[in-house]
C-alpha cells in the first residue's frame, strides 16, 4: 500500500445521517488490506449502483465521492459500503484512509441509499481513482462484495501553481424524449472539471411547451399520488401535466436522469462543479414559489420546496460552504437551511465563483396577474421618475403616458356600471367586475368600447373617452408592456415592451430600496461583490445561471403589423427582468479586470461584450442546453400566445443580432456546452454545437464527433477585448460599430 507523503485525513459524512467522523490514518503495513485482500473476492454489480459514482467540488486537497446503492428485498434500512481511493486505476497502491485501507460507510433508506463522503489531505492537482464495495452478509456468515464502477477525480491545483486549466461548462439537460450525445462527446475531451449551471433534471414530466418522450425517454412517477397535477389552463393545450412535489418525486427525477449511461460517464471521469437554476425546483422559480398558473393562485409550497431541497443535498456531490458538519434540515429556517453559492481556485489563473440565483430572489417585477388596464405607475409617480431621468427620456416618458379615470365617479359612473353588469353577465370582456373598482387606463376602456360594439352591435353603447382631455391624468398601464391578458407570461415575465419595463422597474427599485430586485439575497451579494473584488487570480470567472447580457427586439418596422410594433425584451426572468440589480453589480465590478461570465439557462449559445462603462469590460459566454429544446423551437412551438407576433418571433435570431450591439455571436437552434482554456495570458472558450434534431434521435451515422461544429473565442489577459477565430485569424469584436474586425 502506498504511504503517503503526509498525515492523510479523511471526513465524512453520510448523508442519511449528517453525521461527520473525522481520523487520523496511520502507516499501514502492505499486507493489511481487510476485507478487501483478494481483489477476485469482489464482483462487479453496476445493478447494485445503479446510479454509479460522481465526483465533485475539487479543491487542492479534497474532493466530494458520491454513491448510491440499492438493497435488495428483505435487506435492513442501513447497508455497509466501503469506500477505496488510489493513485492507480488497478489499485495497485490504495491510500491509506483512517488507518486502513478502505474506509466503512453507510447507506440508509432514510437519505434513498445515498452516500457522499468529502476526502481531505489529498495532492494537489492530481487525478485519482475510488470506488465503492456494498458488503452483504449471506446465510451462514459469508459477505459477498459487489464493487462499483471506478470512478476517476482530479483535485484542483495549488493556489501558488503557473498552470494552464482546462474545464467545460453545461446546463439544461432535459430527459423526455432527448439523448445525451453531447455528454457523450464532452467524455471524450481532455477537461480538469465540469461545470454545471443548472436544470439538471427537470420538474415535469409531460410538459407539451418543451417536453416530448420516447418509450425509453420517459419519467414515471413512482409515487402518482403525490405529483402535482397542472391545471391545462395554465399550459398550453388540454394535457395535464404532472410534476414532482414529493421527495420520491424529485428522488425519481434524479434517479431516471443518472441511469443515462453518458451521464454516467462524464460523472465517473471528471469532478463536477454544480449549481441549480429553476427546474431542479419549478419552472421560472423564486424562493418557494411556482409560477405555472400565471398568478391566478398562491403557489409558494414550503413542503414542496423541501422536497426538492432534500433530494438535491442526497444527490449532489456538494461541499457546502456552511463546514463539514452541515447537514441539510428541513426544519430549520427558509431560505438560509441551503447555501448552495461558493467559489474555487485553480491555480495562480482560475478564481470560479458559482452563485445562486433562484433561492433568494424576490418576485418578478411585473405580476403575471396584473390587469392590463391598472395603472403601473401614476401620475405622481411617473413625475419623481423623470426627475431621475436624462432630459431626452424624461420627454419620451412624458409622451408615453397614456390618461386615466376613476370610473366609479367618471361621467356619473355609467361606465363603470356598464362594466359591472358585463361582468356579471359571466364576464363577457374577460375582466370581472372589481378589476374596474380602481383607476383604469382610458385607452384600455376605449378597447373594451371597441371590442364591445363587435360583441353586441344593438345595445346602447356610451361614448369613448376623449384621450386629449386636459383634466385627466396621466400614467403608465400595464397593457402598455404589450399585456392584453391577465394571468399570463406574456407581457410580464417575457417578451414585453422594455422601454416602458425599465420605466416600472427603476420606479420601483427606488421606492422600495432596491427589494424589487433583490436577487442573491443581502449576504450573498455581499460574499459575491467581496470575492470577486479580493481575488488575485489573473481570471475570475462567474458561474451565473441566466442570461446578464440585454436582448432586446425591435419591432417597429413595416411588415410588423402595427399592433406588435414595440422594443420587445424577450425576458424579464433573467437579468434583463433584475436590471437596476444588474447595473448596480456591474458598478461594483467595475474596478475587477479579466472578469468573464459563463451563462446556462436560455437553451442558446450567445457570446457578448457587456461594456461595463468607466471600469473593466465584462466578457459573456453562453452555452447552449445539453439536450433541452433550443430557444428557437420552443418560440416555434408557441411560447407566445399572439397570434401574429408567435410567426414573427421564428426570425429571432437575426432580429436579436440587428438590435444589440454587444451580441457578437449567437445560435439559438443548436444544443452541446462550451469548453474554457485558461492561462496567464489568455482565456479561451470552445463552443461546442450539434444539431438540435439530432439530440432527439437515440443513434448516430458516423463519427460522433462529425456531428460537432466549433467556435473559437479568446480573451487576453488585460485587454478586455473579445476576439474570434476565423479562417486561422483573430477578429477583435467591436462593440461600438457592432461588427467583427
Amino acid at each position: 500500500m502506498k504511504r503517503l507523503p503526509r498525515r492523510l485525513f479523511l471526513e465524512i459524512s453520510a448523508a442519511s445521517t449528517g453525521s461527520w467522523v473525522l481520523a487520523a490514518c496511520g502507516d499501514d503495513a502492505p499486507e493489511q488490506r481487510g476485507l478487501l485482500a483478494d481483489e477476485s473476492s469482489l464482483k462487479s454489480n453496476a445493478a447494485r449502483f445503479p446510479q454509479s459514482v460522481a465526483s465533485g467540488d475539487p479543491k487542492p486537497e479534497s474532493v466530494i465521492l458520491w454513491t448510491r446503492v440499492t438493497p435488495t428485498e428483505g435487506q435492513p434500512k442501513t447497508l455497509r459500503v466501503l469506500l477505496q481511493v488510489a493513485l492507480l486505476e488497478d489499485f495497485s497502491d490504495v491510500l491509506s484512509l483512517d488507518g486502513e485501507p478502505y474506509r466503512e460507510l453507510q447507506a440508509e433508506r432514510a437519505a434513498d441509499y445515498c452516500v457522499r463522503v468529502r476526502i481531505d489531505g489529498l495532492e494537489p492537482g492530481t487525478f485519482h481513482f475510488y470506488r465503492f464495495v456494498l458488503v452483504e452478509e449471506q446465510e451462514g456468515g459469508e459477505l459477498r462484495l459487489w464493487v462499483s464502477r471506478v470512478g476517476r477525480t482530479k483535485t484542483a491545483p495549488a493556489a501558488t501553481t503557473d498552470v494552464a486549466v482546462r474545464f467545460a461548462v453545461v446546463s439544461c439537460q432535459d430527459y423526455s424524449g432527448r439523448y445525451y450525445h453531447a455528454y457523450r462527446h464532452l467524455r471524450t475531451l481532455d477537461v480538469d472539471f465540469v461545470v454545471h449551471l443548472g436544470d439538471y433534471v427537470y420538474e415535469t414530466a409531460n410538459n407539451p411547451e418543451f417536453q416530448n418522450t420516447s418509450p425509453d425517454r420517459k419519467v414515471v412517477f413512482d409515487d402518482d399520488d403525490g405529483v402535482l397535477r397542472i391545471a391545462s389552463d395554465g399550459m398550453t393545450g388540454s394535457v395535464e401535466v404532472r410534476a414532482a412535489r414529493s421527495l420520491d418525486n424529485y428522488r425519481n427525477l434524479y434517479r431516471v436522469y443518472r441511469s443515462d449511461p453518458d451521464l454516467q460517464a462524464v460523472h465517473e471521469r471528471f469532478p463536477m462543479i454544480v449549481v441549480w437554476d429553476d427546474h431542479e425546483f419549478s419552472d421560472d422559480a423564486w424562493g418557494q414559489n411556482a409560477t405555472y398558473t400565471n398568478d391566478q393562485g398562491n403557489e409558494q409550497d414550503a413542503e414542496r420546496r423541501s422536497n426538492a431541497d432534500q433530494a438535491w443535498f442526497e444527490y449532489m456531490p456538494v461541499d457546502y460552504r456552511a463546514g463539514s458538519e452541515f447537514t441539510f434540515d428541513p426544519a430549520d429556517a427558509f431560505p438560509d437551511n441551503l447555501e448552495i453559492y461558493r467559489d474555487f481556485r485553480f491555480g495562480k489563473h482560475l478564481h470560479l465563483v458559482m452563485t445562486d440565483l433562484r433561492r433568494f430572489r424576490t418576485d418578478h417585477v411585473i405580476s403575471e396577474g396584473a390587469f392590463p388596464g391598472a395603472l403601473a405607475l401614476t401620475a405622481a409617480q411617473v413625475g419623481a421618475l423623470a426627475q431621475t431621468l436624462p432630459l431626452s427620456e424624461a420627454s419620451l416618458l412624458n409622451e408615453s403616458t397614456v390618461p386615466y379615470v376613476a370610473l366609479r365617479t367618471f361621467d356619473g359612473g355609467q361606465l363603470y356600471t356598464m362594466f359591472s353588469e358585463l361582468a356579471d353577465e359571466g364576464s363577457i370582456l374577460g375582466f370581472r367586475q372589481e378589476y374596474f373598482d380602481d383607476q383604469v387606463s382610458a385607452v384600455f376602456v376605449n378597447q373594451l368600447l371597441t371590442e364591445f360594439r363587435t360583441i353586441a352591435p344593438g345595445a346602447p353603447h356610451p361614448e369613448p373617452i376623449d384621450l386629449n382631455d386636459p383634466s385627466l391624468p396621466r400614467g403608465i398601464a400595464y397593457h402598455q408592456l404589450g399585456k392584453a391578458e391577465q394571468f399570463t407570461s406574456f407581457g410580464s415575465r417575457y417578451f414585453l415592451d422594455a422601454r416602458v419595463f425599465e420605466w416600472i422597474a427603476r420606479s420601483r427599485y427606488a421606492s422600495s430600496d432596491g427589494d424589487s430586485e433583490r436577487v442573491m439575497g443581502e449576504k450573498q451579494e455581499r460574499w459575491f461583490l467581496e470575492t470577486l473584488k479580493r481575488s488575485k487570480s489573473t481570471w475570475k470567472v462567474w458561474g451565473n445561471e441566466y442570461t446578464l447580457m440585454r436582448r432586446v427586439i425591435d419591432l417597429n418596422i413595416p411588415l410588423v403589423p402595427e399592433e406588435f410594433r414595440r422594443f420587445y425584451q424577450v425576458s424579464a426572468d433573467d437579468w434583463d427582468g433584475l436590471p437596476n440589480r444588474r447595473a448596480h453589480l456591474l458598478k461594483e465590478l467595475s474596478d475587477v479586470d479579466n472578469l468573464v461570465v459563463v451563462t446556462g439557462d436560455i437553451h442558446s449559445f450567445f457570446v457578448g461584450d457587456l461594456g461595463v462603462p468607466d471600469g473593466e469590460k465584462v466578457i459573456e459566454f453562453v452555452a447552449g442546453a445539453i439536450s433541452s429544446s433550443t430557444f428557437e423551437s420552443i418560440l416555434g412551438g408557441g411560447m407566445v400566445p399572439v397570434e401574429g407576433l408567435s410567426e414573427l418571433l421564428k426570425f429571432a435570431g437575426p432580429l436579436l443580432q440587428d438590435n444589440n450591439d454587444h451580441l457578437a455571436f449567437q445560435d439559438l437552434s443548436t444544443n452541446g456546452f462550451a469548453t474554457f482554456d485558461v492561462d496567464a495570458k489568455k482565456l479561451k472558450c470552445t463552443l461546442h454545437l450539434i444539431d438540435h434534431e439530432k439530440v432527439t434521435q437515440r443513434t448516430l451515422k458516423g463519427s460522433l464527433s462529425s456531428h460537432f461544429s466549433q467556435h473559437e473565442f479568446r480573451v487576453v489577459a488585460g485587454q478586455g477585448t473579445l476576439q474570434r477565430l476565423e479562417e486561422g485569424k483573430y477578429e477583435t469584436w467591436d462593440r461600438v460599430a457592432g461588427r467583427w474586425r
